[in-house]
């Protein structure tokens, strides 16, 4: 392996190590002290309507603790980018493994960032008929 491939592999690593420790504390929170005390959303709580990225992080922690159903339930799209990214990941890994030159698709970010506009939209939309997904501004 040569000096380059083997910086890319270490600075590979270092990241996904980093992102690893980082899934690992959402674990063993406590979910409502948490979110309760540290996740503040301003677009919710200063507009009253969903920004795109809500539900973001408690669909992360859901994940985490095995509970799929609720991920989608507090934003469906974010279960998808996360497996896009785990997958980039592999493919980015198996380049540096190869020592191939690996190359970064915009195309499937865009897509992502379109379909979460589009759910953004439709989730405020439903707001003003009166449904809210996960429950968090219309009480």
């Amino acid at each position: 392996m040569s000096a380059n491939t083997k910086k890319m592999l270490y600075t590979f690593l270092l990241f996904n190590f980093s992102l690893a420790v980082l899934a690992s504390t959402f674990v063993f929170l406590d979910k409502r002290d948490f979110f309760d005390r540290f996740i503040i959303c301003l677009p919710s709580q200063v507009l009253g309507f969903y920004c795109p990225f809500c539900g973001c992080t408690r669909s992360f922690y859901s994940l985490l603790r095995g509970d799929i159903l609720s991920a989608f339930r507090y934003n469906p799209v974010f279960p998808f980018f996360l497996v896009y990214f785990i997958i980039k990941e592999l493919q980015a890994l198996r380049a540096i493994l190869k020592n191939e030159p690996s190359s970064f698709d915009l195309k499937g970010l865009k897509t992502f960032f379109i379909i979460l506009l589009v759910y953004f939209v439709i989730r405020n939309a439903l707001l003003i008929f009166g449904v809210d997904i996960t429950g968090d501004l219309l009480k």
